[in-house]
């Protein structure tokens, strides 16, 4: 099922199957997808972050990123949430750099 066609039914479909086998990898990308594409950013951000980051496509990284920076800052805290997810120092640099242009 391709969550760019029908995301909606798409993410209907991914959350019954994560109810059967919860902390699966690629469930869990293909939720933080469907999120993404329908622009609810928090929940997409709580799905990637979920996945080991070494499992995350780069196109999936920068989703779960771009879902970090787009949710309201009042209700996330970026930095927190910056600190927990184990990239290298360079995107770490970068990000954080970002997070202080948002402040």
């Amino acid at each position: 099922m391709s969550a760019k066609n029908a995301p909606n039914e798409a993410l209907t479909y991914y959350l019954s199957v994560i109810d059967k086998i919860p902390d699966d990898p690629i469930v869990l990308r293909k939720i933080g997808h469907a999120y993404f594409l329908l622009k609810d950013w928090k929940n997409a951000f709580s799905y990637f972050v979920r996945v080991p980051i070494s499992e995350l496509k780069d196109s999936e990284k920068k989703e779960m990123f771009q879902s970090l920076f787009f949710e309201d800052a009042s209700s996330t805290n970026r930095k927190i949430e910056l600190e927990r997810i184990p990239v290298n120092p360079i995107e770490k640099t970068y990000y954080t750099l970002v997070n202080d242009c948002f402040v």
